[in-house]
């Protein structure tokens, strides 16, 4: 149960589109822990898990950008 919680708590403080928005603005982690009041192994964690990088890596290949 510790686990789920600690998953779904990250859930809620970094959401996916918020992690994919991480990306998308190309801030580091210390700029977006500080915006959205994590800890920067949190943030880590969530765009990670969320697979943001290569998602947004995709797109942007996809747009020709």
């Amino acid at each position: 149960m510790e686990d789920e919680a600690n998953w779904l708590s990250g859930a809620l403080l970094v959401s996916e589109e918020a992690a994919l928005s991480v990306i998308r603005r190309g801030w580091s982690l210390a700029v977006a822990s500080a915006h959205y009041g994590v800890t920067q192994s949190m943030m880590k964690f969530r765009i990670n898990v969320t697979g943001a990088i290569k998602r947004v890596g995709r797109a942007t290949a996809r747009r020709g950008l």
